[in-house]
């Protein structure tokens, strides 16, 4: 690191930090690279299921950038698992906060041993450790890892965070006083306006409306020409994303206000929230619309049952009772973590109540309340709903057709994959005769995608039928898994001279359940081989746990997959 560039930016955070915007608190963080920091991705950005809760910072595309340490403080936890952050260092500072480093390729020297000595003590490359508060001390700008790829992540970056230390909430880590450069205004790109029962309507139908924005001098308009004629109970959603300088990655916002004829209707700010509520995005967007790549819409409104902690004012759940023949000036404003706004205007006219309002049937199928315990059952099929399921009541509707090649059962449509649901419920499918006693181990629930293609939604047999907690609706049926994985060396044959390579490393592949559990040994001993899912990579790294050197060695690799089958390459080599 060139030490003049870090006691410039030092001596800007010193500045930027003496009063912390937006109420978090005084800190004085350095930065976690000695690079420009430049996001891929900021906090509160809207991703699969949850909120993004970090800053992620790129690292130009290659890994083993110097990481340090913002503050001074102590290691609190060490986690390491094939997938979610990868290799993570978490570490507690005397302000009342808590950094963590994700994706990470390696650690430096004291954490590195103390990870080691914590593995092969319990032979499991994955850990989640919780060092002694004085075990592992750090000091403001030490180096404390290697930037990397590891884990889930789709590129090499850092993954950051601030939290709360009390209560281990993530918090924006933008308002910190991190360098970062950020003039650009975020854009409005769709607006939408939601009927909340079967009694509302928008331009005259009960589906959603949806339009593309344009942006003029005096701000965005819909590209549609309005008003809009709405009647009874409506909701608005934008889509809406903020862009940083010298990135083009689409971010999110940091707040979100809807004005009614002037008045404060709807306000949301993204400070920080609590991984428990995170699910929630489910239920602040438009869930259908993303699913049908209509846009991922942020609702002005709340369904039933969403505890958000993000939304600061909301009158009347967000909604508006239409039934009044005048027009309504609605303004959207939009704000980013530094300040840049960006504003929505349009009008809706109030339609008057429909002629047949008899016509306008409610749901038709069997209902699932949100709010209680619920269940379905068919000839073939059984299912169980805790209370809190849904965000709102479900009118479920389901089918059954013939299976396909490569399923043991029917296919059964569970409603549709476009409703979200919040916590796991009970499924079980009732398997057909004929099927050997010595394989109901290997059947397992499938879920089916779109294409017809075949994906591990896990199951256990038990009285005649395949069951398992799942969280999604959609199409299954009941599969086989009866295949052992494949391991294919990569670098090695039985004899080969290892003397001076880094690593040994294997493809392994499994095309139905997927690996669950692995182990290696040389010449007997355990040592420690890591899993990169998402490169299907088993490697081992040569250290000095390979019992003695200027030898032949045994090697002996296992790999299991989730329904018990188990591959073993067995060879040896010379280091």
């Amino acid at each position: 690191m060139q030490m003049g560039y870090r006691w410039v930016i030092a001596a800007m955070i010193l500045i930027n930090v003496s009063t912390t915007l937006h109420g978090q608190g005084k800190a004085d963080f350095i930065p976690p690279l000695d690079i420009p920091l430049v996001l891929s991705g900021n906090f509160g950005e809207l991703r699969s299921d949850h909120f993004h809760s970090g800053l992620d910072f790129k690292t130009r595309g290659v890994t083993g950038h110097p990481v340090y340490a913002v503050e001074s403080g102590y290691v609190s936890r060490i986690n390491i698992s094939p997938g979610g952050y990868g290799k993570a260092v978490y570490i507690t500072h005397p302000n009342g906060y808590t950094s963590v480093y994700g994706h990470l390729q390696s650690f430096s020297e004291a954490i590195e041993t103390y990870v080691k000595a914590a593995q092969y003590k319990r032979k499991t490359h994955s850990i989640n450790v919780f060092p002694e508060a004085q075990e592992i001390m750090v000091e403001k700008g030490e180096v404390i890892a290697l930037s990397g790829n590891t884990g889930s992540s789709s590129g090499p970056h850092l993954h950051f965070e601030i939290r709360r230390t009390a209560d281990q909430h993530p918090l924006n880590g933008l308002f910190f006083g991190f360098p970062i450069e950020d003039t650009i205004p975020p854009q409005i790109r769709q607006l939408a306006i939601y009927p909340a029962d079967h009694l509302s309507m928008v331009q005259n139908s009960r589906s959603p409306f949806r339009t593309k924005t344009v942006l003029n001098e005096k701000g965005y308009i819909p590209a549609k020409s309005n008003p809009y004629h709405v009647y009874g109970r409506i909701g608005f959603g934008i889509e809406v994303y903020d862009y940083l300088n010298a990135a083009g990655n689409r971010c999110g916002v940091y707040s979100i206000e809807l004005l009614v004829d002037g008045k404060r209707h709807y306000y949301s700010e993204m400070d920080g929230f609590a991984f428990s509520e995170s699910r929630f995005i489910n239920a602040h967007i438009d869930y259908a619309g993303k699913q049908e790549n209509s846009g991922v819409f942020q609702r002005m409104f709340r369904l039933p049952f969403n505890e958000l902690s993000i939304y600061k004012q909301m009158e009347n759940s967000g909604l508006l009772e239409i039934t009044d023949r005048r027009e309504h000036h609605i303004v959207v404003r939009v704000n980013d973590s530094y300040g840049n706004g960006s504003e929505l205007t349009f009008r809706i006219s109030g339609a008057g109540a429909p002629q047949s309002m008899k016509e306008r049937t409610g749901p038709t199928g069997k209902i699932l309340p949100h709010n209680a315990e619920s269940s379905f059952a068919d000839q073939q099929i059984s299912l169980s709903f805790p209370a809190w399921c849904f965000y709102e009541d479900v009118n479920f509707r389901y089918a059954r057709t013939g299976g396909m090649d490569g399923l043991l059962s029917d296919i059964h449509y569970l409603h549709k994959e476009t409703t979200p649901v919040h916590r796991s419920f009970d499924l079980a499918i009732a398997v057909a005769p004929g099927i050997p006693d010595a394989q109901r181990d290997k059947l397992f629930l499938a879920k089916i995608s779109d294409d017809d293609k075949i994906s591990y939604a896990g199951g256990t047999y038990a009285d005649g039928s395949v069951s398992e907690k799942v969280r999604s609706f959609g199409r299954y049926a009941i599969a086989i898994d009866t295949v052992a994985p494949a391991i294919i060396p990569l670098n090695m044959y039985s004899g080969k001279n290892m003397t001076g390579l880094p690593a040994m490393r294997f493809k392994v592949k499994d095309d139905l359940s997927g690996i669950g559990a692995y182990n290696g040994t040389i010449d007997g001993e355990w040592v420690l081989f890591e899993y990169d899912p998402k490169n299907d990579l088993i490697f081992y790294e040569f250290d000095n746990r390979v019992p003695v050197s200027g030898k032949i060695h045994d090697i002996e690799l296992q790999t299991e997959d989730m329904k018990g089958n188990k591959a073993v390459y067995q060879s040896t080599f010379f280091l």
